[in-house]
């Protein structure tokens, strides 16, 4: 009876051993083979307004991903042996803040592979073919544009370039999620009625608001070492007819009572009936208004009215930087604009400092 028992015994134990064995075969199998998953992300930013792209990367934009397999897998920064162009120009599309592709691309074989993602979104020179374009042909004479007309649908998308920077990524089921920053300098403008103005002039489908004297482009050297590390150079020259002109994108608020940041105060806010907001995307670089050397001054924002009456203003030196937003406040009278602002990071919208004008 005893050794019936024991034999009985002896069966569960190796009907429990050989199931264990096999689930563990059949996780190591599963893990093998782990298609890479991504999704994106901004930093938010609190606003009385809907800016573009200032919590996520609108729908239907392309994201072109680049990935290493990262050889030392106890240091991140420390790039010695890894296998660059593991996965080349994959081409994305962001949907609710999901990426997804024609293509799938897998972590490499070992269980405890790592991998380096370098994500961008731009206006490039540079063709991309997925599977075939290298980081290093792609970032090699590399330059971003700007739209003009950023008031046409995607054209403000167009002009904005965004880059995350990933090392030493753990293989994983779930989507790894990336944190874009900005490259280039923001514009945003809270049109305010002054003297002899109402909010209904400014909110008139036909007042455009434009930003004059910038150049355009943008040579691009894009860092695999950190986001911020990249350098971004403003190109090009001033078209003395068109004066570079940036046709910003445009939005109006109609609320009772509306608060907004109050230029005066930092860190507050006032109310207002009603307001008109504009945004555009600049290449970074320092403008001066005598930068042309005739010392007549150049302008650097023209508001023109329904009926096409023309006010323009500007400060006479202004650094703009990469990844910072600059918050401009016009107050629009019967004879001219009157202006002054903030400058915050674009990513988390914390004030630094305080436009002098």
């Amino acid at each position: 009876m005893k050794f019936i028992y024991r034999y009985i015994l002896l069966i569960i134990a190796i009907a429990l051993c050989s199931c264990s064995r096999n689930e563990a075969h059949e996780a190591v199998v599963d893990d093998v083979d782990v298609p890479i998953s991504l999704a994106c992300s901004l930093q938010p930013v609190t606003r009385a307004y809907t800016a573009t792209q200032g919590v996520q990367i609108a729908d239907g934009r392309t994201i072109s991903v680049w990935c290493d397999e990262h050889a030392d897998k106890t240091d991140a920064t420390n790039h010695a042996g890894d296998a660059v162009d593991y996965v080349k120009g994959w081409q994305l599309t962001v949907n609710s803040g999901a990426l997804s592709g024609t293509n799938t691309y897998y972590y490499p074989k070992p269980l405890d592979s790592r991998i380096d993602i370098y994500a961008l979104h731009g206006n490039f020179n540079n063709t991309i073919t997925e599977g075939t374009t290298t980081w290093d042909a792609f970032n090699t004479a590399l330059t971003h544009t700007v739209e003009t007309d950023q008031s046409a649908t995607g054209n403000l998308e167009n002009s904005d370039l965004l880059y995350s920077v990933n090392h030493n990524v753990v293989k994983s089921k779930n989507a790894q999620t990336l944190t874009f920053k900005h490259l280039m300098s923001k514009i945003e403008i809270y049109l305010l009625s002054g003297s002899g103005i109402s909010q209904a002039d400014l909110q008139d489908a036909n007042v455009k608001v434009e930003i004059l004297n910038t150049m355009l482009t943008a040579g691009i050297t894009l860092s695999k070492t950190a986001t911020t590390s990249s350098t971004v150079t403003a190109s090009g020259t001033i078209d003395a007819t068109t004066l570079n002109a940036i046709n910003a994108r445009k939005q109006t608020d109609n609320t009772a009572t509306v608060d907004i940041p109050d230029p005066s105060n930092l860190g507050s806010t006032m109310p207002v009936n009603a307001y008109t907001f504009a945004e555009a995307i600049i290449v970074p670089q320092m403008f001066d208004t005598n930068r042309d050397g005739t010392g007549t001054g150049m302008e650097l924002i023209r508001i023109t009215m329904a009926d096409n009456s023309v006010r323009d203003t500007s400060p006479a030196t202004f650094d703009f930087q990469p990844g910072k937003r600059y918050v401009f406040y016009v107050t629009v009278n019967i004879g001219g604009l009157e202006i002054t602002g903030q400058i915050t990071n674009w990513a988390d919208g914390t004030t630094s400092d305080v436009v002098a004008m």
